[in-house]
């Protein structure tokens, strides 16, 4: 079995959620890759592999190929603005072997929306 890659998209300054997410995977055969679209953010010094991504939303091509050359098994996306696009595609994702971690396209898009979200709550 191949070891496990998690990519934490949208690293640049989220020191704390990469510590948490090292920390809860401490002793498993697992590698963090930290990705962001700024080539100089701060997260590619945090000591992990550092992955220059494209800005979201992209063509699926060409973030599926980045994945793939990268042996990416899973993906936690950390900037709502990518929420969608990562939702969007998680099928493909999926069907290839990779899994992203987020919820489903119509309940990110409610909860962004404030009066849907109010609504939905009150319920």
């Amino acid at each position: 079995m191949n070891k496990k890659k998690i990519l934490i998209t949208s690293s640049s300054t989220k020191h704390s959620l990469v510590n948490s997410v090292y920390k809860n995977l401490k002793g498993l055969d697992i590698e963090i890759l930290l990705g962001d679209t700024n080539p100089d953010a701060p997260s590619k010094y945090y000591g992990y592999n550092f992955l220059i991504m494209p800005k979201v939303p992209n063509e699926f091509e060409i973030i599926y190929k980045l994945l793939k050359d990268n042996d990416v098994t899973h993906v936690i996306p950390t900037r709502e603005e990518e929420l969608v696009f990562w939702s969007k595609f998680n099928k493909k994702y999926a069907d290839s072997g990779i899994k992203v971690i987020v919820s489903h396209e119509k309940q990110i898009k409610d909860a962004q929306n404030k009066f849907i979200l109010y609504k939905k709550l009150s319920e």
